[in-house]
């Protein structure tokens, strides 16, 4: 049996042993902002149930047009345990590292190969593995091999597109089993993030990075959650989770603190009757 992480409201991550758990469980969670809930305004996540199995590639499609997502960042920031629900339970396997990674990286003040090789896990890998990866992942050329390259304040140095190579290679060398990412593909593009994509199914399939010293079935499986508004990006997962953005009777989208269940319900199977010729077959419609 594997000890996994309870996630609930009562502001506190519980030890929970559940034979042979690989997979993330979402059971009837709930959350709003104080704010929001202060000033008579509704829930961000409404009491939703959802199970992924892990060593998938799983996408939340984002709204084609504004890019906007309904309670899809405050989603991942609960199963990161950024943030924990007022209402309900999410369990992940204790051992799994996570990793949320927001539409704007985190970046470290310093060199590249220092925010390359963050982490002593990282460590473990070689200068040329990570660049490897940052070649695959289609780091810009001027950047590569460059390991004194002073980032800036924040990245400020660096191209966006850059800041999210380095951040996705930053967690493929950290050797991350769930990988959440919150937007930031949409801002590659469609032909950029698509091979990003294709890089990252490779490590869910393979279980982690081709040089990990342990044999592919002692390790865990890996799993990546993404988001993004480009239909071809959608149609590159295993798994599609419609969590929709909503919108009012007048056509005013709802944010992150305004979106009640009905109004998530039925605009979830609109999007899911327009979108199902484009989209994979495994895909689920939430609530």
């Amino acid at each position: 049996a594997e000890r996994c992480k309870r996630l609930s409201s009562d502001g506190g991550a519980k030890p929970s042993t559940i034979a042979g758990l690989s997979s993330i469980e979402l059971e009837r969670v709930s959350f709003a902002y104080a704010s929001s809930l202060s000033g008579g305004g509704t829930y961000a996540v409404p009491s939703l149930t959802l199970s992924i199995q892990a060593g998938q590639l799983v996408c939340f499609p984002l709204d084609n047009k504004s890019g906007a997502s309904l309670g899809t960042n405050t989603l991942f920031k609960l199963i990161s345990g950024c943030l924990l629900p007022i209402d309900g339970q999410i369990l992940v396997p204790s051992r799994w590292r996570i990793l949320y990674m927001p539409v704007v990286p985190i970046m470290f003040d310093g060199t590249l190969m220092y925010n390359l090789m963050f982490s002593e896990r990282a460590r473990l890998h070689s200068r040329d593995t990570a660049y490897e990866i940052c070649r695959a992942l289609g780091l810009s050329s001027h950047l590569l091999y460059n390991d004194d390259y002073d980032v800036g304040s924040n990245g400020c140095c660096l191209k966006f597109s850059d800041r999210v190579i380095i951040s996705i290679t930053r967690a493929l060398l950290h050797d991350v089993d769930l990988l959440l990412i919150s937007s930031a593909l949409d801002v590659l593009g469609e032909r950029h993030g698509l091979k990003v994509l294709r890089y990252l199914a490779q490590y869910t399939k393979q279980r982690g990075m081709p040089d990990e010293n342990l044999p592919k079935n002692l390790r865990h499986m890996k799993t990546v959650l993404y988001t993004t508004k480009f239909a071809m990006l959608q149609r590159q997962a295993s798994e599609v989770v419609v969590f929709p953005e909503a919108t009012s009777a007048n056509g005013k989208h709802f944010n992150d603190k305004e979106a009640t269940s009905k109004d998530l319900n039925s605009t979830a199977c609109s999007l899911l009757d327009s979108t199902q010729q484009s989209l994979p077959s495994s895909l689920h419609c939430v609530g």
